[in-house]
């Protein structure tokens, strides 16, 4: 199960932690005036959706920091409609 453990909120910028609770795998959602980015996503990706839908906000680039060898990344999982970008 994937759960938002950390979030922030400041003048145009938001921040969500979410922790895969299985493998202790951690993702990052940063937005900032609606422009989303996500930083190694986990496969499940119906978080990121729930997030992206509940702000208003677009996705606008996926970030790998590197590929992991002990789960596999949501990074593919990304193109449906919902996500494009204007």
């Amino acid at each position: 199960m994937n759960t938002i453990t950390l979030e922030q909120e400041g003048k145009g910028f938001y921040l969500a932690q979410t922790k895969n609770s299985d493998l202790a795998i951690y993702s990052y959602y940063l937005e900032s005036d609606k422009q989303a980015w996500i930083i190694d996503p986990l496969y499940d990706i119906k978080i990121f959706e729930e997030i992206i839908q509940k702000r208003g906000s677009k996705l606008n680039s996926i970030l790998m920091t590197h590929y992991h060898a002990d789960f596999i990344s949501g990074h593919l999982e990304f193109k449906t409609p919902l996500f494009m970008g204007p």
